[in-house]
């Protein structure tokens, strides 16, 4: 979008999200994540304490990955029309201060996953997330083997259940239903209320886990075998560096 800027920045609070409400479908093929992973599993949250989930005072809006006690990742389309003024992980609440969202992300596109990132930055506190071990992000644009999908949310009996997470198994998609799958990563199992900004992580050690992708969008239609569509971590590390 021409209006939508390189950087936001507001103080205490600015302006975010389009997940479950709004607009559903992108091009009638694509619909946007929405809370909560359908039949995943509750997980501790320590185990996970790198994935956060973004609110404003009454609400959970998106999820997150924090990077630092000072940077979290989440997805662009997060910072569009609500007040996210919070980032929460298992222990801690801190302010979020401002948001810098990926310069080619477009929403009024249908790959707009392709660009769907943008990086949160927290106020700085005394306080602590307590987190021992952060994602390594990766430059990789490949990644073999199961990865796990893990995110907050609502199940599929609109219930809100917390932190929850899914094994899932990479798939390509077809060029009539998403024009390339280079700057995505497409799962073989719909997520279809996977939390936006959610990780995608493969488990490297007991305590290591590598970021490769960042929940954007899922298919919901047999024409293009429903699959949810990550945006890919590789593919945007040199931006990220740059912007960390």
């Amino acid at each position: 979008m021409m209006w939508l800027r390189k950087s936001i920045f507001f103080t205490g609070f600015f302006a975010v999200l389009m997940s479950s409400c709004g607009r559903s479908y992108v091009g009638e093929k694509v619909k946007l994540s929405v809370s909560g992973i359908i039949h995943g599993e509750k997980v501790n949250k320590e185990d996970y304490s790198f994935v956060a989930k973004i609110q404003s005072y009454d609400e959970t809006i998106c999820s997150a990955i924090i990077i630092s006690e000072t940077k979290a990742i989440t997805a662009a389309h997060c910072l569009l029309n609500q007040n996210a003024i919070f980032i929460t992980n298992a222990q801690t609440t801190k302010l979020i201060e401002s948001a810098e969202i990926h310069p080619k992300f477009n929403f009024n596109k249908n790959n707009y996953s392709d660009y769907d990132i943008a990086i949160l930055n927290i106020v700085d506190s005394n306080t602590s997330f307590n987190i021992s071990h952060y994602p390594t992000i990766t430059n990789k644009k490949t990644s073999a083997g199961s990865l796990i999908a893990v995110a907050y949310g609502l199940n599929e009996k609109n219930e809100f259940q917390g932190l929850a997470s899914k094994v899932v198994q990479k798939k390509r998609i077809s060029k009539k239903c998403y024009r390339s799958d280079k700057k995505i990563i497409a799962t073989t199992q719909v997520l279809n209320r996977a939390d936006s900004g959610g990780a995608l992580v493969r488990k490297v050690s007991e305590d290591n886990y590598e970021l490769v992708g960042l929940a954007s969008a899922y298919y919901d239609n047999r024409r293009c075998d429903a699959a949810s569509l990550f945006t890919n971590i590789g593919h945007h590390y040199k931006w990220l560096q740059d912007v960390i």
